[in-house]
């Protein structure tokens, strides 16, 4: 067996040292939720401007430019909205990893400091 392999509890573990330090940027953990349901939701509603979009074609020389138009006008602007909300999406998550790692690093520099010498050796 690999010894560099941790045991199922162990990672268990880690996870939960990991959500405890992202307990403290809760805000920005409730606003990475929020961006993520709120671009997969517009993700959802394109298909169904896309499928109105098929509407309006009956046929050879038969087709609602406008309602169309209108419909393709709404796609951009849900495609473009969903844009901005996954670069902030990437935004939020890039914070919140940098400073939880920060905090891992503090941490572990501050435990190291207080070890004896005579360990360290």
């Amino acid at each position: 067996m690999n010894k560099n392999k941790m045991s199922r509890k162990e990672n268990i573990t880690v996870i939960k040292k990991i959500i405890r330090y992202a307990g403290d940027y809760k805000l920005l953990l409730l606003l990475s939720v929020l961006l993520s349901f709120g671009s997969a939701a517009l993700a959802l509603v394109i298909p169904v401007f896309t499928g109105d979009c098929i509407d309006c074609i009956v046929g050879r020389g038969n087709v609602d430019f406008e309602r169309l138009f209108s419909r393709m006008m709404m796609i951009g602007v849900f495609a473009l909205s969903i844009t901005v909300l996954q670069w902030l999406l990437n935004l939020c998550n890039n914070k919140m990893t940098y400073c939880i790692i920060r905090d891992i690093r503090r941490d572990a520099f501050e435990r190291v400091e207080h070890l004896p010498l005579s360990y360290i050796d």
